[in-house]
């Protein structure tokens, strides 16, 4: 088949693979559980600082308030690492809402499925942005440069607009509903520790091992009281 014919087969392909994207991604469990599981990641990845939850909490502030660092870090790209948002669908949905106005506008927003993804994707922006926007602030305020600072928050986390050169992997991606990410994840756990393996050695063990163990103590006390009973 020829470069056109093979690109319809894989964007069938990825239809269904879309699909149970999206139904995973926009669940509730996953909105709760994802921006979790970014702090310690962010924690472990970060080379500016990052504080799990207070940091969060900052981004988040500037995320509602429309901050010079959230316009600044939107200029930067940042914002192309999310999982479920900046995307030419979403890109145009929102260019279309500015432009339409009137009564009918409005109810067909109202009515309207997709619509209800919309704001799914948008309500997912408030997990996954405020991490990357604190890191974004951090990097900038140690003096980096915009580009770098950019760079910075979509490497704190997941980068999943991060792609191989491999054009057999990249189609395999496509109709495998989370590969990129899986590969994109061991790939930045792997360059962080060749890059300083000290460090990313120390802050797993702070806020991966230890929590876990702690955690693993706890339960087993807690058996332990519940038997004797």
């Amino acid at each position: 088949m020829g470069a056109q014919e093979v690109d319809m087969v894989v964007r069938f392909a990825s239809l269904p693979a879309r699909t149970v994207r999206a139904g995973a991604t926009l669940s509730p469990e996953f909105l709760i559980k994802n921006p979790l599981r970014d702090q310690f990641s962010a924690a472990v990845l970060s080379q500016n600082g990052y504080i799990p939850f207070f940091d969060y909490i900052r981004g988040l502030g500037h995320m509602m308030g429309k901050t010079d660092t959230y316009q600044n870090w939107l200029k930067s790209g940042g914002a192309n690492a999310n999982m479920v948002s900046m995307d030419r669908r979403y890109i145009r949905d929102e260019i279309k809402s500015l432009t339409e106005s009137g009564v009918f506008s409005t109810v067909k927003n109202v009515v309207n499925p997709l619509e209800i993804l919309n704001n799914l994707e948008k309500l997912s922006e408030f997990g996954e942005q405020p991490t990357r926007i604190a890191e974004f602030a951090r990097a900038a305020k140690k003096g980096k440069t915009l580009h770098e600072a950019g760079l910075a928050s979509r490497e704190v986390t997941t980068d999943f607009s991060r792609r191989g050169a491999n054009k057999f992997i990249q189609s395999w991606a496509q109709s495998t509903a989370f590969l990129n990410p899986q590969i994109q994840g061991v790939d930045r756990f792997a360059r962080a520790f060749k890059e300083n393996p000290a460090a990313t050695s120390f802050k797993i063990g702070a806020y991966v091992v230890a929590p876990t163990l702690l955690a693993y103590y706890l339960d087993r006390k807690s058996t332990r009281l519940n038997s004797s009973h």
